[in-house]
């Protein structure tokens, strides 16, 4: 059985590994990074980070503990290089796992060319392979909105992010899902000020609303400023900042802002009709239980995988 995988994140990764050991014929494809950008460039940097805020908040708290008071600064090269060595180390790890059971590991860009084919783009040239099986899980990017227009300076994505190319004085974040209230409380624990923009009438719209009360309370405490159900329509870039605009009048003036409004699919490129397959309009694949998308031997997984239909997305 041929079985060939267009994207190297979590679910190519685990699914290329499991078929190898079944005896399967496996290929996978992967124009950036074996281990998935979303897992090595999201979700690993921000927990190194929030651990290093953890260790500063210990610092804070030796007084009340018995101790002499010790203070520590934040040195971003030091962390930007932990961030790298933690990312390298995992995709070093995925990349010799999979080699080692015999996966064919191609750099390059994948798409469909008719149901049972798969091109890669790559820097050698275009290659084709045939498939018996096919598992699309491409991931997604930071969506940025039409009035944005992020620089990598002062206006940033969250992949812009980990760390900064400074750290902000004061940081304006927009997006109070799971994670702009993650890089609220990573800020602040760096010592940043931060205002968080809240679309809402509360952080977190979409969980338990006694959990996220006990939140807002939390960053309330520790200085944050909120500007519940304000909706970000604008950023003004200054020379010594930024502007953000809310539609009800309300402005944040910081030294940097943070968009956290989510996440697109990556399946624009993907050759889906040349398979008779179809995104839906946010981008998104519908699979049933076994992750089947309408066509029976492609599959999806991961971000680009639409939900069943008594999930919420």
């Amino acid at each position: 059985m041929r079985f060939v995988i267009v994207g190297g994140g979590p679910a190519g990764v685990h699914a290329a590994s499991h078929a190898a050991r079944l005896g399967v014929e496996v290929v996978l494809i992967e124009r950036d990074v074996i281990g998935g950008a979303a897992h090595l460039r999201d979700c690993i940097p921000s927990k190194t980070m929030i651990a290093t805020g953890g260790a500063l908040s210990s610092l804070e708290r030796m007084p009340g503990m018995g101790l002499g008071r010790a203070t520590a600064a934040v040195d971003l090269g030091s962390l930007a290089k932990r961030v790298v060595d933690v990312q390298g180390r995992l995709e070093a790890h995925a990349t010799e796992l999979l080699t080692s059971q015999g996966v064919r590991l191609v750099r390059g860009s994948g798409r469909l060319c008719g149901p049972n084919t798969v091109a890669a783009d790559t820097p050698e040239g275009e290659r084709i392979f045939d498939a018996d099986a096919i598992l699309l899980s491409t991931g997604s990017r930071p969506r940025v909105p039409d009035w944005a227009d992020p620089d990598g300076d002062r206006v940033l994505t969250t992949r812009q992010a980990y760390p900064p190319p400074v750290l902000p004085e004061h940081v304006a974040v927009v997006g109070s899902g799971v994670t702009g209230v993650e890089f609220v409380h990573m800020f602040n624990s760096l010592g940043s000020e931060v205002s968080l923009v809240v679309s809402r009438h509360h952080v977190l719209p979409n969980k338990d609303a006694e959990v996220a009360a006990a939140l807002e309370e939390d960053f309330l405490a520790r200085g944050v400023r909120l500007l519940k159900g304000a909706r970000a329509t604008g950023i003004e870039r200054r020379a010594d900042g930024v502007r953000v605009h809310c539609d009800d009048g309300r402005e944040v003036v910081a030294s940097h802002v943070l968009l956290a409004v989510g996440s697109i699919p990556n399946t624009e490129s993907l050759g889906l009709e040349a398979a008779g397959l179809a995104a839906d309009d946010g981008g998104y694949l519908s699979v049933n239980h076994h992750c089947q998308t309408d066509v029976p031997h492609v599959y999806a997984a991961g971000d680009i995988s639409g939900k069943l239909p008594f999930m919420a997305r």
